[in-house]
């Protein structure tokens, strides 16, 4: 009789915990499918940015004194404001149509419109290392573009594109001859574009070159190099 009587216990005893198991996976198998239906709706509400998410954001800044968006992945960047011009509101855009390309758009507002005055294509990108500024380095009047691709570590040598803007047809002009010109510095008093290099000599000592540029026919030519005590041109 107790031999019967633990049998029947033993029994219910396992009915019971595989009842309660089956009731755990299936709570378990609720919790994942309703964590999966958030994530998938956590995809789908995360805005999608593309190239044309530049242009809604140019006609959103139209009405704004500036404005500013970059995105990393895809790359994309915007600037709208009176950084070229104290009389004028202009918009850049950059995108990269390739990983390895740059595309600018320079835009002009006029009469409550944008208008597109130039676009330059192909031009070697390095996104990690964006960033621009803004200068009058042919000393016209009109600021310039500068586009920088690197910059090295230790003292820092920044490299980029150089694009001018003419100031009467507000076109970009790409000046590849500066591509090796790092920091390059204008100075307005004497109309030269001062820029650096750096050189080791056979003891491993470091040194600061300083170049001095002038714009020959529209190009600009590196007519001096002063370094320090160890190093003379």
């Amino acid at each position: 009789m107790k031999t019967t009587s633990i049998i029947l216990i033993f029994i219910i005893g396992l009915t019971f915990f595989a009842c309660n198991n089956s009731q755990t996976q299936n709570k378990l198998a609720a919790v994942d499918s309703l964590s999966l239906d958030k994530k998938v709706t956590s995809e789908e509400l995360k805005p999608k940015i593309t190239a044309d998410t530049l242009y809604k954001l140019l006609d959103n800044a139209l009405n704004l004194d500036t404005f500013e968006f970059a995105n990393w992945d895809p790359f994309l960047f915007i600037q709208t404001g009176s950084f070229l011009s104290t009389t004028e509101k202009n918009a850049i855009l950059v995108s990269c149509p390739t990983d390895s390309t740059y595309k600018i758009e320079l835009y002009s507002k006029n009469n409550d419109r944008w208008v597109e005055n130039d676009e330059l294509e192909d031009l070697d990108a390095f996104s990690p290392q964006f960033y621009t500024d803004y200068n009058d380095y042919n000393f016209d009047g009109q600021k310039d573009i500068y586009l920088q691709c690197s910059s090295s570590n230790g003292y820092s040598l920044s490299r980029g594109h150089l694009l001018t803007i003419n100031s009467k047809t507000k076109k970009i002009e790409n000046h590849p001859e500066t591509r090796d010109l790092a920091n390059m510095k204008p100075d307005l008093k004497t109309k030269t574009v001062f820029s650096e290099t750096v050189y080791y000599d056979s003891l491993g000592f470091r040194g600061i070159c300083t170049l001095t540029n002038n714009w020959v026919r529209g190009k600009l030519k590196t007519i001096k190099k002063e370094c320090s005590d160890r190093e003379t041109n």
